[in-house]
């Protein structure tokens, strides 16, 4: 019909279970208002379909119209480009790829993967852009009034 599917993890009550990346699909879709249907999938241990449609058998994964998108990042600008009229979010150019490149370097901080002392000084650099953002702006976005890509990338 139509209708994207978006992967998920199955919570130990047999519901979709959101981590960071999904949650940010999910507000993605919701802000945009395209439809989709939440499918948990059991990640403990992984299904051996789930690794022959998706690369790295990560979640979230969307599928749409046989398209298999499997990163968040790359979900959220597949949404972008199949549902342009959607797109209620204000772009503003360099901001999302900050926002990625902050949340990026967060999580591998928050895993105490990779060189700490690299990913610390990423985050606080991206924290102080922000902040210097939010401020120029005095606005309740980074984008100014509206919910942008950043915002949602962050999310």
């Amino acid at each position: 019909d139509g209708t994207p599917q978006v992967l998920v993890r199955m919570g130990s009550s047999g519901q979709p279970e959101l981590d960071p990346f999904s949650h940010r699909v999910v507000a993605t879709l919701e802000e945009r208002r395209i439809p989709y249907t939440l499918v948990p999938v059991c990640l403990d241990p992984k299904p051996s379909w789930f690794y022959s449609i998706t690369q790295n058998a990560k979640v979230p994964a969307m599928f749409h119209e046989g398209t298999v998108v499997d990163s968040s990042d790359l979900i959220l600008d597949y949404t972008d480009f199949m549902w342009p009229s959607h797109s209620k979010v204000t772009k503003v150019r360099g901001q999302p790829q900050v926002a990625t490149n902050f949340f990026q370097h967060a999580i591998s901080l928050a895993r105490g993967s990779g060189e700490v002392e690299e990913h610390r000084s990423k985050v606080l650099s991206g924290l102080r852009s922000a902040q210097v953002l939010v401020e120029q702006r005095r606005s309740k976005y980074f984008g100014g009034d509206r919910l942008g890509d950043a915002d949602l990338k962050l999310a």
